[in-house]
């Protein structure tokens, strides 16, 4: 590889990219003060022009042979360990055992640079292999290392028949088997009913958590070293780019756990010691859970049904991050699909599959976000439009003003209450008079861990709780014994619980609503004014729900706050 001058090196390549028609010669002057070639390189790649064109290119101007990889010598890869090979950034694709010679793919133009003659030299004498490098397409090794992955899968493998335990897994990590260990650890999540897995480096270790029924378990820690491996495992079977470690990626893929069709969405976020990943798992064909079976029920389900049965207005789901909002809405839209509607959903990701229903994936970093997204539907003149979430002016107006013209609209924001949600929409310039006409209710909710019915124990509260119970649900004049019970474990449960169940507070905008609404009044007034028609709390129904058995009154507490 020859060294020339800096500014000299850029004209050239330029020069190769105009002679390959990738640019123009008036686009000269915007990279001709760039501090390298690979800053041209990467400036034209975010701006979308064909990685692979840009490879070739490069690798005329660096004096290196450009190929084509359509596949992958495995025993190639096994010459060179991976950690060195990510490490140097190259793909060992191809092994000649009677010379002697390695040939590998760089596929970053960076790595290109900074791989010279004496670290060839010194990683040639180490494997005893002469290496040969050539410039390859990112898009081209990872495609060829994902089809390497598929045809080391067995076809129809339910991953559920995978004999796993966490002694079985430190014995993975000693033999340093990274696929079986990261099948290992998605197999011993999804036994332990686990939503998600947390895979996250730190100074010296990897620990590997996995939440259920919204709980953080430490399932495993290992070594920080296998970070590289778990990452080019993860991202492979992922499709996503293997070498791409200074931004956050997406990706998915799917497994088979006892002949369930499993759906695991991956990203990834750079940390100082490496890239976390978090995989969520989502069973494909589960059922949608009814409204009653989330937890919706008594006043709050009787105001929900009357609203979702309106021909148009909003309907708004808050709460926090993993409260079950997505969950909800899609029950919603599950009972009002039917073939006289047209329903249409607007979401960043697409976390179920309904079926006669239109759903679209944004493309925020291309332009088609939410507000591009809703101009776009109204157009088709859909009945019912689920947008994924409200968070500035724009969508909040187009979402008032779509359902204003006769469309239904359900939509979720981030707020700790049903009611903070009319200010917030206040605060992003919806007027109070268009507000109040398109509103039909507002629902809040949290999850909270559901007690097993078989071992569950009944029990006494403190005096204080019970005093502070009493005050709060006093209003609501129950009609039951104040009975409560109590986490115990047992062989099908462990620590006494056994999923989750939603507690729900649903605000119907009523005239006095309305009203108050007009009137700019405090959250305070609004709460005292929907009180007089029946509201009940997010609290108050978590207090319902621990008399009957289905949770307690601890984790009712940690979930909600008091309303004043």
């Amino acid at each position: 590889m020859m060294i020339i001058n800096m500014k000299q090196n850029i004209e050239n390549f330029l020069s190769l990219l105009l002679e390959a028609g990738l640019i123009e010669r008036r686009d000269f002057a915007s990279f001709e003060n760039y501090p390298t070639v690979e800053d041209v390189f990467d400036a034209l790649e975010l701006a979308g022009v064909s990685n692979l064109k840009l490879t070739e290119s490069y690798a005329k101007l660096m004096d290196l042979p450009f190929v084509q990889v359509n596949s992958i010598d495995k025993e190639a890869l096994g010459v060179v360990d991976r950690e060195v090979a990510k490490k140097f950034g190259f793909i060992p694709f191809f092994i000649d055992k009677q010379n002697r010679i390695l040939q590998v793919a760089i596929t970053n133009p960076r790595k290109a640079l900074a791989l010279n003659h004496d670290r060839l030299e010194e990683l040639s004498d180490k494997i005893g292999f002469k290496m040969e490098i050539m410039m390859a397409s990112r898009g081209q090794v990872e495609a060829a290392l994902l089809e390497d992955e598929k045809q080391n899968k067995v076809p129809g493998e339910d991953i559920g028949r995978v004999q796993i335990s966490q002694e079985r897994l430190k014995e993975l990590v000693s033999s340093n088997q990274i696929s079986e260990l990261v099948d290992g650890i998605i197999a011993l999540s999804l036994a332990d009913k686990a939503s998600d897995i947390h895979i996250e480096p730190f100074e010296k270790t990897i620990r590997v958590r996995i939440r259920v029924d919204g709980e953080m378990q430490e399932i495993l820690s290992l070594p920080l070293s296998l970070l590289p491996a778990i990452t080019s495992r993860v991202k492979v079977i992922s499709s996503m780019k293997i070498e791409e470690e200074r931004i956050p990626q997406d990706g998915r893929f799917d497994v088979n756990f006892k002949n369930q069709a499993i759906d695991i969405r991956v990203s990834t976020l750079p940390t100082i010691f490496g890239e976390k990943l978090t995989m969520r798992l989502l069973p494909k064909k589960e059922a949608l859970a009814e409204l009653h079976q989330l937890g919706v029920d008594g006043f709050g389900y009787d105001q929900l049904m009357k609203a979702i049965s309106q021909p148009y207005g909003v309907i708004i789901v808050t709460g926090p991050t993993g409260s079950g909002k997505t969950t909800t809405i899609y029950s919603v839209l599950n009972k009002l699909n039917k073939n006289e509607v047209d329903i249409v959903t607007l979401e960043e990701t697409v976390e179920y599959e309904l079926p006669r229903v239109n759903q679209v994936k944004l493309q925020s970093h291309l332009g088609f976000g939410y507000a591009e997204g809703i101009k776009s539907v109204l157009k088709q003149d859909p009945n019912i439009i689920y947008v994924g979430e409200t968070i500035d002016k724009q969508t909040a107006n187009l979402v008032v003003r779509g359902a204003l013209t006769g469309r239904l609209i359900l939509t979720t924001m981030h707020t700790n209450n049903a009611i903070e949600a009319l200010p917030r929409l206040i605060n992003l310039g919806v007027e109070p008079f268009l507000l109040s006409s398109a509103l039909n209710a507002v629902t809040a909710q949290r999850l909270v861990r559901r007690l097993c019915p078989d071992c569950k124990q009944q029990s006494s509260l403190s005096p204080a709780i019970m005093a502070q119970v009493k005050q709060e649900i006093g209003s609501l004049n129950l009609n039951m014994p104040l009975n409560f019970y109590k986490a115990k474990g047992c062989d099908k449960c462990k620590d006494g619980y056994s999923g989750r169940i939603g507690i729900f507070e649903v605000l119907p905008i009523d005239q006095k609503i309305e009203q108050s609404i007009m009137d700019k009044k405090s959250d305070k007034e609004m709460l005292e004014v929907a009180r007089q028609s029946g509201f009940i709390s997010m609290r108050q129904d978590g207090l319902i729900k621990t008399i009957k058995g289905l949770t307690t009154v601890d984790e009712v507490y940690r979930a909600t706050t008091i309303m004043e």
